[in-house]
């Protein structure tokens, strides 16, 4: 495991939850937005492991599809204000 990579995603993933609740409004589409904040959650994933390549990139893809759609379930239920 790579600690820099680890201290650097803990960090990333504050600011995700910060920013999630957040009161502002940005005028980027939503979709674009999760898939961006993702993607960059999922590459900091596949580089927090030393293994192979293959590995790597099942375990990157399957987080960021997990999250992603996760994150929209969510959503769903929250409330709408």
């Amino acid at each position: 495991m790579r600690t820099f990579v680890l201290i650097g995603l803990c960090f990333y993933l504050l600011l995700m939850g910060v920013l999630g609740f957040a009161p502002i409004e940005l005028n980027i589409n939503d979709k674009l937005l999760h898939f961006s904040l993702f993607c960059i959650l999922s590459m900091f994933l596949y580089f927090i492991w030393n293994l192979s390549l293959k590995r790597n990139l099942i375990l990157g893809t399957t987080s960021f599809l997990a999250c992603a759609i996760g994150s929209e379930f969510i959503q769903g239920l929250l409330p709408k204000f």
